[in-house]
């Protein structure tokens, strides 16, 4: 049985779950890599594997899906290009399905200025898994601020890296 109550605060929302008679809180932390290149004084075209960050999925998390949530009312990514006009992105979230749940589709969002999707993947309690932030049809842009939330009471951050195919347009880096 799982039930929910929804807890809203200033800097996360809570959810208290009742899994087999134990509570559950659900507590959302956002992250945040920060980017910019105006350099070459022109939009900047990169496109594929653009974040990886790896989870450490903590041994008291009960068996569940944990939806990395890209698209929230407070804490959307902002995206720009050259001419200082916001790009939006059709957005998927991605989902770490934990133990023997059964994994939950993610469907996108309607937009028109590029595609952003993470990940979906499945771990064990204790196990690392890396979700991959991809984005396609990138019309060209000069910076970004990408935010996601999680679940910190099942799930930790452990590493975050520029992913492969972005690695040379992004060789400015990315803070968090």
């Amino acid at each position: 049985r799982r039930d929910a109550i929804i807890l809203y605060g200033l800097s996360h929302s809570m959810t208290l779950f009742q899994i087999n008679d134990k509570l559950f809180t659900e507590k959302l932390d956002t992250f945040q890599a920060y980017w910019m290149d105006m350099t070459k004084s022109q939009d900047i075209v990169f496109n594929g594997d653009m974040i990886n960050v790896t989870f450490k999925v903590k041994d008291t998390a009960p068996d569940g899906n944990y939806v990395i949530h890209l698209s929230d009312s407070q804490y959307n990514s902002e995206f720009a290009n050259w001419d200082a006009k916001a790009l939006v992105p059709s957005v998927t979230n991605g989902c770490i399905t934990v133990g023997d749940a059964t994994p939950e589709a993610q469907t996108a969002t309607n937009a028109s200025d590029f595609v952003l999707t993470a990940d979906s993947v499945t771990a064990k309690q204790g196990d690392e898994v890396t979700v991959s932030f991809r984005i396609a049809d990138n019309p060209g842009m000069v910076a970004f601020v990408l935010r996601f939330q999680y679940d910190c009471n099942a799930l930790e951050i452990v590493n975050a890296e520029v992913g492969d195919d972005c690695a040379d347009a992004l060789r400015n880096g990315l803070n968090q």
